[in-house]
């Protein structure tokens, strides 16, 4: 069965800078995760209907800067656009989470999967109800002066699922330490490995 940990949290709060740590923990003790996005097929077609070249880092620098060719939105203003204006209207608050579960399907083998970018407790519920509470772990990110004042997400409920709250106070090293005692102390001991 897959297993998930799901990072939740306002923009800039260390969703993809923990996932990363979290990845590489696991490495270091030879377990395989794949970091695998809710919003990418989405964000794939907003930039292929702009003509605007997708690449994760170069995007990370602009997404909030107001682009001429968007009509002086950002990115980040048309990915909510056509996920809340478009696509929920039309194919329901779920359907993402259920375009993601599609995904996971697909997938003969098991996975360990971390995703950085869950925010809505529709697509969340979906996501719970295919993998089981007991298969997923939700990291919810903390970070002083980070909200969600100009985003469509929010923290999700966890549901009975694990759930573990991680104050990120921009020291990288605390960080890493906070995400390496949530790989050995929760994730190997209450989701990969139950009963250890």
């Amino acid at each position: 069965m897959h297993k998930a940990v799901i990072f939740n949290g306002p923009p800039g709060s260390g969703k993809d800078t923990s996932a990363k740590l979290f990845q590489s923990a696991l490495r270091k003790r030879c377990i395989g995760a794949m970091r695998i996005s809710i919003a990418q097929p989405m964000k794939d077609a907003v930039h292929k209907f702009y003509s605007i070249p997708y690449s994760k880092t170069a995007i990370e620098k602009i997404k909030d800067t107001p682009l001429e060719v968007l009509n002086g939105n950002s990115l980040r203003d048309e990915y909510i656009a056509f996920s809340e204006q478009f696509i929920k209207p039309r194919m329901g608050l779920d359907f993402f989470g259920k375009q993601f579960v599609g995904r996971l399907k697909k997938r003969e083998n098991d996975g360990i999967f971390l995703v950085s970018d869950c925010g809505f407790q529709e697509e969340y519920e979906v996501i719970q109800d295919y993998l089981g509470k007991d298969n997923i772990m939700v990291v919810q990110m903390i970070r002083s002066g980070k909200n969600f004042r100009n985003d469509s997400r929010e923290y999700i409920d966890p549901n009975g699922s694990f759930h573990l709250p991680v104050f990120n106070h921009k020291d990288i090293k605390a960080l890493t330490c906070c995400i390496t005692s949530a790989v050995e102390d929760h994730f190997l001991k209450k989701i990969l490995r139950p009963g250890l």
